[in-house]
């Protein structure tokens, strides 16, 4: 996979964002749970510890990513023991639902790359398709259409209503094959990671394009 400095502006939340037009993007959205207090001391405290432990750090767009990714490593190991009653995706109607929606948009909105649904977070991976304007399908319209759908079924599905999204999610972009291949790698490992499964291959749900699929393999 080569480098590439095809950007595309696009808007979230109101601020502009610039998005790779032919990279790979990595995407985590969670569920909207009531978090004990426990989560937010345990944040605040790895924070703290992280932003401490870059405070000589030269500040440039390489610590930046750096401290973003371990900020997420934070959230995630967190999110990857919660024990929450409101953890949906548990069960097995609701992740199939997920895994549907994902599918729907693959050759439309991007070429699906890979995704495992957990207990209360899903992490996916893509590459965005141009649309019949000839624009690259942003990362907003992307994930607006997939938790607005989502949620919609899945609250049909439970007889539930409200919010079932975190309005936030994680997304990053792949610079290069190296990275793609880890990222792949953190994907079909998270369910072991999180006391899921024992090996890859035995979590339902994770899926892989054909060209990874030796990763569920050589990984157990």
């Amino acid at each position: 996979m080569q480098p590439s400095n095809q950007y595309q502006h696009f808007h979230r939340r109101r601020l502009p964002h610039l998005q790779p037009t032919d990279k790979p993007i990595f995407i985590t959205f969670r569920l909207n749970l009531s978090m004990p207090k426990e989560y937010f001391d345990h944040i605040k405290l790895k924070e703290a510890e992280l932003y401490h432990s870059y405070k000589n750090m030269p500040k440039n767009a390489e610590n930046e990513m750096i401290i973003k990714k371990k900020l997420f490593a934070i959230h995630d190991n967190y999110y990857d023991r919660l024990q929450h009653p409101d953890n949906v995706l548990q069960l097995p109607k609701c992740s199939q639902l997920v895994a549907d929606e994902l599918h729907y948009h693959d050759k439309q909105l991007y070429d699906l790359l890979a995704f495992t649904i957990l207990p209360n977070h899903v992490h996916f991976l893509f590459v965005p398709l141009a649309n019949d304007a000839g624009e690259y399908n942003s990362i907003a319209t992307i994930m607006n259409l997939i938790k607005g759908r989502s949620s919609r079924f899945i609250n049909l599905e439970l007889n539930r209503a409200g919010k079932l999204w975190q309005r936030e999610y994680y997304d990053h972009y792949v610079r290069n094959e190296d990275e793609l291949n880890r990222i792949v790698q953190y994907i079909v490992m998270n369910p072991v990671k999180a006391g899921l499964a024992d090996q890859p291959k035995m979590w339902t749900w994770t899926w892989v394009v054909e060209e990874f699929t030796y990763l569920l393999q050589s990984l157990s």
